[in-house]
C-alpha cells in the first residue's frame, strides 16, 4: 500500500471513528458509569436511549450534534481552507439555525436556564453562538469555553494537514477562537489533532501520542503569544458577571500535565505502545491479574481519576488513554460509549484518533454499513474530498 492509499484510508477512518462513537456513546449520554453497566453492560451494537434520555426520540444509530459539527467543519475546510473566526462563527451558527435537530433560537442572556438547546450541543458552543448571534464580534464569543466541542470537531482540520505541518496549530487556533477561546480548550484540540494529522500521514501509535504531546505544547505556547495578554483589555468591555465568568473560565490545569498524569494512572510512559499496558502492568501487579482483567482495572482508573464530563481537561486525556490502552480500534470506542458521563462525546473524540492509524476496515463492517444508512453519509468521498484539500 502506498503512502497515498494510507492516507486515503485512515482519513476514511477517522471521520468513521468520530461518526461511530458518536452514535454508539448517544444513548448513554447523561448516564453514569454504574447505571451504564447495570443498563447494558458495554456498548457494542447501536441501540437506542431510555425513554426518559432527552434523546430517546432518535433511533438507534444516529450521529449527534458532535458528527454534525465535525461535517460543518469539513464543509468549511472543503470549501475555504485559510478559514478565519468569522467563518467558523458563521458556518456553526448556520449549521445550529437550520440543522433539524437543532431549533437553535439565540438566548437574551448566558444562563442556560430551561433551554432546549443544550440536549443539542455543548454549553459552550451554545453561549458562544448565543453571543454570536446577539452581535457579539466572535474574537470575545468563546472567552469561557474550557468544554471539549473544539476537541470533537478538530478531524477534518487536522486530516486536511496530514503530518502534522508547520502551521497545523495556528489552524486550530483559529477553530477555537468562536467558541472555545481558552488554553485547555486549545491545547487539547492540539492533542487531538496533532495525533490524528500524524496517524493520518502514516504514524504509529508511538509517533501520534508524540504528535499529540508536541501539539499540546504548540497549542498553549500559540494561546499564551496570541491570546491571553489581550484578554483583560478584551473582558473591560462586559458587565461584571460576564468579565468574571471570562476570567474564572481562563483558569484551568495544565492539559499537557494532566495527559502525563494519565500515563502515571496507567502505567504506560510516554513512548510506550497500547501493548505494553499488559506487559509493564502485569509485571507491576507481580502477573496476579490477567491482560483483560489488567486492562478493565486500568480503565475503571482512568474513569474515576480523570472523569467523563464535558470539560476539555476530562475529555482529551481520557481519549487518549483510551486510545492507548488496546490495540482494538472498535473496543477503545465501545470502552468510550460505556465509560458515563459525555459519553458520545468521549467515544466520538477515541474513534477519531483510532481510526487515524487503523482506517475503514478495523471497524466492524456491519456497523459502518449501517451508520451510513442511517445517516445518509459515505465516508469514502468524504475522504476524497478532504484529501483533496491537502493535496
Amino acid at each position: 500500500m502506498t503512502d497515498k492509499n494510507i492516507e486515503i484510508d485512515r482519513v476514511e477512518g477517522a471521520l468513521i471513528g468520530v461518526a461511530l462513537g458518536d452514535a454508539l456513546g448517544m444513548p448513554t449520554e447523561f448516564m453514569s458509569r454504574d447505571e451504564i453497566k447495570a443498563s447494558f453492560g458495554r456498548i457494542t451494537k447501536f441501540i437506542t436511549a431510555p425513554d426518559w434520555h432527552p434523546l430517546a426520540d432518535l433511533p438507534a444509530g444516529k450521529i449527534t450534534d458532535d458528527t454534525e459539527q465535525t461535517l460543518t467543519i469539513a464543509k468549511l475546510v472543503k470549501e475555504k481552507p485559510d478559514f478565519t473566526p468569522v467563518d467558523v462563527a458563521e458556518a456553526m451558527l448556520d449549521w445550529a439555525r437550520n440543522s433539524l435537530d437543532s431549533k437553535f433560537q439565540a438566548q437574551d442572556d448566558d444562563s442556560n436556564e430551561g433551554d432546549d438547546n443544550l440536549n443539542k450541543m455543548g454549553p459552550s458552543t451554545l453561549q458562544a453562538l448565543s453571543r454570536y448571534a446577539r452581535g457579539e464580534s466572535p474574537y470575545t464569543t468563546g472567552l469561557t469555553g474550557n468544554t471539549n466541542g473544539a476537541a470533537i470537531r478538530v478531524s477534518p482540520v487536522a486530516l486536511a494537514n496530514p503530518g502534522a505541518p508547520e502551521g497545523l496549530a495556528e489552524r486550530i487556533l483559529t477553530l477555537c477562537i468562536p467558541t472555545h477561546c481558552t488554553e485547555v480548550a486549545v491545547a487539547g484540540s492540539c492533542a487531538a489533532g496533532y495525533w490524528i494529522s500524524r496517524a493520518a500521514a502514516g504514524g504509529d501509535k508511538a509517533e501520534a501520542y508524540q504528535a499529540a504531546l508536541a501539539g499540546c505544547r504548540q497549542g498553549s505556547r500559540l494561546f499564551r503569544e496570541r491570546i491571553r495578554g489581550k484578554i483583560q483589555d478584551k473582558v473591560e468591555q462586559f458587565a461584571d458577571d460576564r468579565k468574571w465568568q471570562v476570567l474564572s473560565s481562563q483558569i484551568n490545569p495544565g492539559m499537557l500535565e494532566r495527559i502525563k498524569w494519565a500515563e502515571e494512572l496507567t502505567g504506560m510512559g510516554g513512548t510506550v505502545g497500547a501493548a505494553g499496558v499488559e506487559a509493564e502492568g502485569v509485571e507491576a501487579a507481580g502477573r496476579e491479574q490477567s491482560g483483560e482483567q489488567l486492562k478493565e482495572r486500568i480503565y475503571e482508573r482512568l474513569l474515576k481519576s480523570l472523569g467523563t464530563g464535558v470539560l476539555m481537561i476530562e475529555t482529551v486525556p481520557l481519549a487518549l488513554s483510551l486510545a492507548r490502552l488496546t490495540e482494538d480500534p472498535f473496543e477503545a470506542v465501545v470502552l468510550g460509549a460505556s465509560a458515563g458521563g459525555d459519553t458520545d462525546s468521549i467515544a466520538s473524540i477515541t474513534g477519531g484518533l483510532m481510526g487515524s492509524l487503523a482506517g475503514r476496515e478495523r471497524f466492524p463492517a456491519r456497523l459502518v454499513k449501517e451508520l451510513e444508512s442511517r445517516n445518509d453519509l459515505d465516508f469514502a468521498i468524504l475522504a476524497k474530498e478532504l484529501i483533496k484539500v491537502s493535496s
